[in-house]
């Protein structure tokens, strides 16, 4: 059991890794959260690097219309015991796993992911289609560059303080773990892997564009995905692409909840 104290402002600025804490004091809780199952539409969710699916379920009480259903990736959340994966690849199959447990191999569903979890999206999207399922009715990308941008960037870290200045370039508030040594102990191997899955995915260009709608969502504000690489998702989907912008940095998701969910409502009355 963690009881961390954060003073107003650093509890304010540290939406990046509220989840993880609220999960590990509460996992038992979490567990049975499984979205608003009168809904006719499920949006299975995917967090970003070094984040949990926890923060995704405050969007059960916004939404009357869409199924939530985050997908936990080892090693954190409620699976805070498992081993953490190393390869987008493995992700993308323990995610399938997770995913085929909610879904009919004929039924509707939508897909929606936050920086590194638009990659995983994305690849789980191409895995659900080659396994005989559906493709989704639309993909949602956030605060993510498309996939051959990825491949083309780099992960690596050359020092401890290099890393720390990568991590702080996407959240600056995320500092708290560095201050504390056992946020560091907990949540820094978290944010290895996850950096080391992206350092080392490789985009194959086979069956890479999709049928489905696809929109990217980006912050006007975000250095890390500028947006012709946030537009570069149009490359990926024969179907319509749109582009959305919001004010924010990086993390806008933990401000725009309500207008996320909005334009997604409006995609659904669409399909």
């Amino acid at each position: 059991m963690y009881n961390y104290e954060f003073d107003k402002q650093d509890r304010k600025a540290s939406t990046f890794w509220s989840c993880l804490f609220m999960t590990r004091k509460n996992s038992r809780y979490y567990q049975n959260v499984g979205g608003n199952t009168m809904s006719h539409m499920k949006l299975l969710c995917l967090a970003h690097a070094g984040g949990s699916a926890t923060m995704y379920y405050k969007w059960n009480k916004m939404s009357v219309s869409v199924e939530i259903l985050p997908l936990e990736l080892p090693g954190r959340g409620t699976r805070w015991s498992e081993p953490l994966c190393h390869r987008i690849e493995e992700a993308a199959a323990y995610l399938y796993q997770k995913a085929i447990a909610h879904l009919e191999r004929d039924e509707a569903y939508m897909l929606f992911g936050h920086s590194m979890g638009s990659l995983l999206a994305y690849e789980l999207a191409r895995l659900l289609r080659n396994n005989g399922y559906r493709e989704p009715a639309h993909l949602f990308v956030s605060s993510g560059r498309a996939p051959h941008f990825v491949s083309e960037s780099s992960y690596t870290y050359t020092s401890e303080e290099d890393f720390k200045n990568r991590i702080l370039s996407y959240d600056p508030a995320s500092n708290v773990i560095f201050e504390q040594q056992e946020l560091y102990d907990l949540f820094i191997p978290i944010l290895k892997a996850d950096l080391n899955m992206l350092g080392s995915y490789v985009h194959k260009n086979k069956d890479s564009v999709l049928r489905c709608p696809i929109t990217a969502l980006a912050a006007i504000d975000d250095s890390s995905v500028p947006l012709h690489e946030a537009e570069a998702w149009k490359l990926y989907t024969d179907n319509v692409f749109s582009l959305k912008e919001f004010e924010g940095g990086h993390f806008f998701i933990h401000q725009q909840g309500e207008p996320i969910l909005s334009i997604i409502q409006q995609f659904i009355q669409l399909d």
